[in-house]
């Protein structure tokens, strides 16, 4: 089969990339390299526009990992609200339509977010939501195979954005950390490469069905933890709200800062250490 990547060179695809790489298929991808890196793609990458790609035609499986995921940007003053509709929406609007002209596809992966049954919604999770009823739709209209993956939030190398980047450049600037919330809260993490290998055996041998919609399990955490881990005194804040748009915590095991998810955490801050 012919393989193809989209956001290949992002956190989550570059790592879709090295678990499809050894299966003995053909695997392409595409990034416009706005947060991945070119080295971190392990196959020929290429910078066209969907409208464009020439793997998006020719490709039995698209594995649509392309998203701008950092929620700390979704709300004013710093969201970026043209960036977020253009690349979560538009970009999946013009995937589909692209495949509704004729491509090879026999079988999408849609990477969403466990978000979309969260309680409290961000504006990221609102493009997913967007994203999976375009892609149910057009899917059902073409006859492809559609798989959504809604998996919680991720740690492990080539990590960007989130909680541990900011608590690192905290750290080695002034040995201060500042949280926003209130210290109470806990969020749920799994291994990028255990949601790598997930949707790797997914694109290799679908579960059968029109849309299947797959959660993977993730461990909870308390940001405070991550201080502990990095040493470092922290100071909250008085927000209440909790973690925006991310599911209720109760439905995961909650682990403790020598257990568990500690050890992907540690090897979440020796690689925005490395990368500062």
């Amino acid at each position: 089969m012919k393989i193809l990547v989209t956001g290949a060179a992002g956190f989550l695809g570059s790592h879709v990339v090295d678990a499809l790489a050894h299966s003995g298929h053909s695997v392409g991808g595409v990034d416009n390299l706005s947060t991945g890196k070119l080295e971190w793609c392990a196959v020929p990458l290429e910078r066209d526009t969907f409208e464009e790609s020439r793997h998006l035609r020719d490709s039995d499986v698209i594995v649509h990992c392309a998203a701008v995921a950092d929620i700390s940007r979704n709300w004013i003053p710093f969201h970026n609200r043209n960036e977020l509709w253009r690349t979560n929406v538009e970009d999946t609007l013009a995937m589909l339509e692209r495949l509704a002209l004729g491509a090879a596809c026999k079988h999408l992966i849609f990477i969403s977010t466990a978000a979309v049954d969260s309680p409290q919604q961000s504006p990221y999770t609102a493009s997913k939501i967007a994203g999976e009823a375009m892609c149910k739709a057009y899917c059902q209209a073409l006859g492809i195979h559609l798989t959504i993956v809604r998996p919680v939030s991720m740690l492990g190398k080539r990590y960007h954005h989130g909680h541990i980047v900011d608590f690192v450049r905290m750290a080695a600037r002034d040995g201060v950390i500042r949280a926003k919330d209130n210290g109470r809260q806990r969020k749920p993490y799994c291994h990028v490469k255990d949601v790598a290998k997930h949707i790797a055996d997914e694109a290799l041998d679908p579960s059968p069905g029109m849309c299947i919609t797959t959660v993977v399990p993730g461990v909870a955490w308390g940001i405070a933890w991550t201080a502990e881990l990095l040493k470092c005194p922290i100071t909250f804040g008085v927000d209440d709200r909790g973690w925006k748009g991310d599911p209720d915590v109760s439905a995961y095991t909650s682990d403790s800062p020598t257990n568990g998810v500690a050890t992907w955490v540690q090897e979440t801050i020796d690689w925005c250490r490395s990368q500062l």
